[in-house]
């Protein structure tokens, strides 16, 4: 009897977002440092004082994406990998949830599903005391074998 199996391993991943600049003086002197940020901004989760919280952790939030996530019928084995993008809001729910990058079979869609159904709200980043709006990028492999 064959028996497809699949197991579902994501890692965290950072995106990029800019919230201080530099600007330089006409003299040439060093360059001047000016904060830009408006606390409305959506900033990068890389350097924020206090970084958001899935209530009980990663590995709870692991566990509550593969218990919504519904494996699509695919054809063959392998490492199926996709990266989704979202943003944690001042009040803890996910936004702007997207599929940066899709193999196919469904996947990229059933991950933004899963997503969207999961009813915990994140405790929000926060930078300089202010609570703070924050970008995460999500890659997910979906491993198929028989």
């Amino acid at each position: 009897m064959n028996v497809k199996t699949t197991s579902i391993a994501i890692l965290m991943g950072l995106s990029f977002c800019n919230a201080v600049s530099a600007q330089e003086t006409e003299t040439g002197d060093s360059p001047v440092q000016i904060t830009t940020q408006n606390y409305n901004d959506v900033v990068n989760i890389e350097g924020l004082q206090k970084k958001p919280e899935y209530p009980g952790g990663m590995q709870v939030f692991y566990a509550d994406l593969m218990a919504k996530f519904k494996v699509p019928k695919i054809p063959e084995e392998g490492t199926y990998r996709i990266y989704i993008s979202f943003i944690v809001e001042k009040d803890g729910s996910l936004t702007d949830i997207k599929v940066l990058k899709d193999t196919g079979y469904g996947l990229g869609d059933e991950a933004v599903r899963s997503l969207k159904k999961m009813k915990k709200k994140w405790i929000p980043g926060e930078q300089n005391g202010k609570v703070v709006r924050t970008s995460f990028a999500l890659p997910i492999a979906v491993n198929i074998s028989n």
